[in-house]
């Protein structure tokens, strides 16, 4: 499964981010306390790691445990 970005920032470097699962884009909203659509900038400028399935997206959980934790 690719993830995105292929330049991932350093923070995700040597995670296996699929390991925990992948959410969807409402999931990982509710669960950072942020809009979809600021979720879709972050992803668009690099900023949080994502799988495409066919035309959706998912965010691996660990990326965004990882996210959250860097505030």
């Amino acid at each position: 499964m690719a993830i995105y970005p292929k330049i991932l920032d350093p923070c995700f470097k040597n995670v296996d981010l699929t390991a925990e699962g992948l959410v969807t884009i409402k999931q990982a909203a509710e669960f950072l306390q942020l809009g979809e659509s600021t979720l879709y900038r972050l992803m668009e400028a690099g900023k949080l790691p994502f799988c495409k399935l066919s035309k959706s997206r998912r965010i691996p959980k660990a990326a965004l445990r990882i996210y959250a934790e860097k505030g």
